[in-house]
């Protein structure tokens, strides 16, 4: 990490950098300022109401608002992840130390806290750290080749959250195609991670993700061919779109009787016979162009 200021060449904050300067949200640093209750989940921050409003301007608006049932006007309701708050709050409370600090944390540790940090400002239009965090998170992917399921669940919503396709869009989905090509090539290979093709496929499910998880499906079958169909983690539904799958590939001639499996390449993002097509991929894995019954 390039310290708090590692924004990119040409990048200028929005004219309202923070809506409420730091000198005026504490009055020149001689205030009695007033704690505020946020219940996000199963879970209730108790936090300095001037130094949420001067980080997210949306939060001077739902403190104002009048509140039902008799309860309290500093009190608010959010439905965000409660973890994704909780990092969101740690930027809100750190100094440059604590940022520092944040470089000799475990990658694992600091990629969930630049999501949890991204997911929260973009939904709340705190621009500025958005973009802080999201530059830091570009950063810390383009160093590795691999991440956890958890992982890439959010960068997906984060990706979606962006509502457009930029370099850091572009980016995001580099990130996430290139670690199932890693792991597709790389376990074939017999290197060991902590996870495999197969877990990702629920996460992605989930997501709703189709092209991924076509993807995912599609090296499933060239680089576990042996042995996909006695994997526990893959579901039925798994299943069946697989041999949907295998079927229409074998019948555009990009599965066949031969290996199928490339040669991996350290700058790969996605295997050559299939680039291209990705955006059509699903299509080739969806029961519902077979018209199989229904039980």
């Amino acid at each position: 990490m390039n310290g708090i200021n590692s924004f990119p060449p040409g990048w200028h904050a929005p004219q309202n950098f923070h809506d409420v300067p730091l000198e005026a949200a504490t009055n020149n640093f001689d205030y009695d300022d007033s704690v505020v209750c946020v219940r996000v989940g199963g879970r209730v921050f108790r936090v300095s109401k001037s130094r949420l409003v001067q980080r997210v301007p949306v939060f001077k608006d739902m403190f104002s608002l009048p509140q039902t049932d008799g309860a309290d006007s500093q009190e608010v309701v959010l439905h965000n992840d409660p973890d994704d708050f909780y990092h969101f709050l740690w930027f809100v409370h750190a100094d440059a130390i604590d940022l520092a600090g944040l470089a000799n944390d475990p990658p694992t540790t600091r990629l969930t806290r630049y999501l949890g940090i991204a997911m929260v400002a973009q939904m709340y239009d705190a621009i500025a750290i958005s973009e802080w965090a999201l530059q830091e998170l570009v950063k810390e992917l383009d160093c590795r080749s691999f991440i956890l399921p958890q992982i890439m669940a959010k960068l997906v919503v984060v990706q979606r959250q962006r509502g457009r396709i930029d370099s850091i869009a572009t980016k995001l989905r580099t990130a996430m195609r290139r670690t199932l090509y890693s792991l597709a090539h790389l376990n074939a290979a017999g290197r060991a991670f902590t996870a495999d093709l197969a877990d990702m496929v629920p996460v992605l499910d989930h997501a709703l993700a189709t092209q991924l998880l076509a993807l995912t499906y599609y090296y499933i079958l060239v680089y576990r061919s042996d042995n996909w169909a006695q994997d526990p983690k893959l579901r039925p539904v798994d299943r069946l779109r697989l041999l949907c799958g295998a079927q229409s590939l074998r019948q555009r001639g990009l599965l066949t009787a031969a290996d199928n499996r490339e040669e991996y390449s350290m700058t790969g993002t996605v295997d050559k016979r299939i680039k291209g097509l990705e955006n059509d991929l699903w299509s080739f894995f969806d029961p519902a162009a077979w018209k199989l019954p229904t039980a």
